[in-house]
């Protein structure tokens, strides 16, 4: 019979100690997909309420990548093009994925999705099962190998991907993240998890659903509130950030329910408002800030300093970058653009703006301030 001594030297004959001395260990900086918000070789969260455009921000995260298109807070740095895979586990590809990132101008040919796993000699009779990250980091492995250059992994939502593990049980999450953190750092890839936030009251970081582990694992997250001060824009604030300063959130604005042709409207301009902070403000009920009425003279500004602009143009491209009628009335109104009629058409122009547009009966058309039901308004 062998003693305890002989069986615990058997146990631990089978578990080797893997030591890395420090000083064998090359420093390196991190190296950011999107600078100081979502890092290679790391695991990055985004989370939000249902609604507020998470899945749209993630495709424009994706599209941007596909094409080397610049950040919107680094509007002047291109990149290298680089693929993506897309796990989607709540958005249709056909009508509803692909619809999207054509509106952003992706590249398709770079964007793959990881829809399932097919499996050799299936008992089960059925070849493909969906994907559970808790066995299928192999797979995903796998997936990689087929791209050319990815650098970015997109899970939408991780809840879907977790297989038989407990959202709720921290033990289970971190066994199922740790091998995600492993294949993000082997396979110097960006990982970004998609979850949703849960109902009341509560700090940032303790609203995100499920265990603690989620945000525990990843090294970076980004939050995605309501601007309580207007309805239609949207604050992506830090949640947390391991590895890089706080340089603030940005604000953006998402196409109507429904629109799956619209893009994501970034402002360039830093928030710095704290997640914790705009969470307990309540929403206010009329009218948007200050802050999103100067957006919207700052859009309509740019968009007429060309020349003059047909009403229903401006009413359609406003609608797309999140502008509601009332706050571009608001604009027109303190940036003093006129509405000039032109045959059977209204065009908006800025008033330092020389209009020199002909009717159809010759006469030169005469300026008519917006200020009516028959205001040009589309």
């Amino acid at each position: 019979m062998m003693d305890l001594n002989a069986a615990s030297q058997a146990v631990r004959s089978h578990a080797t100690p893997q030591l890395v001395c420090l000083s064998n260990v090359v420093p390196r900086a991190v190296d950011w997909l999107w600078r100081n918000r979502i890092a290679v070789g790391k695991v990055t969260l985004l989370a939000g309420d249902p609604g507020l455009g998470k899945s749209f921000v993630s495709l424009d995260i994706a599209s941007r990548v596909s094409t080397g298109a610049p950040w919107p807070d680094e509007p002047d740095v291109t990149r290298t093009p680089a693929d993506v895979i897309l796990l989607s586990g709540e958005d249709a590809l056909d009508d509803t994925v692909r619809p999207r990132v054509d509106a952003m101008g992706a590249d398709c040919d770079r964007i793959k999705a990881l829809q399932g796993i097919i499996v050799s000699h299936s008992r089960a009779g059925d070849p493909e099962r969906g994907v559970d990250l808790s066995k299928d980091i192999a797979a995903l492995d796998e997936a990689m190998d087929q791209m050319n250059d990815c650098k970015l992994v997109v899970i939408d939502p991780i809840s879907v991907y977790l297989g038989d593990a407990n959202s709720n049980d921290n033990g289970e999450v971190r066994r199922v993240l740790s091998g995600l953190t492993r294949f993000a750092e082997r396979r110097n890839v960006a990982v970004l998890l998609i979850t949703h936030l849960r109902k009341g009251e509560g700090s940032p970081i303790n609203r995100v659903i499920g265990s603690i582990g989620f945000v525990a694992a990843a090294r970076a997250g980004l939050i995605i509130v309501k601007d309580p001060q207007n309805h239609d824009r949207r604050l992506m604030l830090p949640l947390k950030n391991n590895i890089a300063p706080d340089n603030g959130g940005l604000a953006y604005s998402i196409p109507r329910e429904g629109d799956q042709s619209g893009t994501v409207c970034w402002e360039p301009d830093p928030v710095l408002l704290d997640a914790g902070d705009v969470l307990a403000t309540p929403p206010k009920r009329r009218g948007p800030c200050p802050g999103v009425r100067d957006h919207a003279k700052a859009w309509l500004l740019t968009f007429l300093k060309e020349g003059p602009q047909p009403t229903a143009t401006i009413a359609a491209r406003a609608k797309e970058c999140g502008i509601s009628e009332a706050t571009l009335r608001r604009a027109r109104e303190e940036l003093g653009v006129t509405s000039t009629k032109w045959g059977h058409a209204f065009w908006w122009q800025l008033p330092d703006n020389a209009l020199a547009l002909e009717g159809v009966d010759g006469q030169q058309a005469q300026p008519e301030q917006l200020d009516g039901p028959d205001d040009g308004w589309a």
